[in-house]
């Protein structure tokens, strides 16, 4: 899923976690959403429990890039 803020700029994607960028030492239930950078190649920012969590944090993200 793309992120959309109300400026209707898509800033990273969400989606269920790829097996490779699990965490083994984490529960598996706090891994179920990762959010990647929307460049190609992805880049795994964060691993989170839900997709509310995870937008959360790239919410946090773009308020911290635009000086927030």
């Amino acid at each position: 899923m793309k992120i959309k803020l109300g400026c209707g700029c898509q800033m990273g994607v969400i989606k269920p976690c790829r097996k490779r960028d699990l965490d083994p030492g984490r529960p598996r239930s706090q891994q179920r959403m990762c959010l990647y950078t929307k460049k190609t190649p992805r880049k795994l920012l964060g691993r989170h429990p839900s997709y509310a969590s995870a937008l959360k944090q790239e919410q946090a993200i773009e308020i911290r890039k635009r000086g927030g």
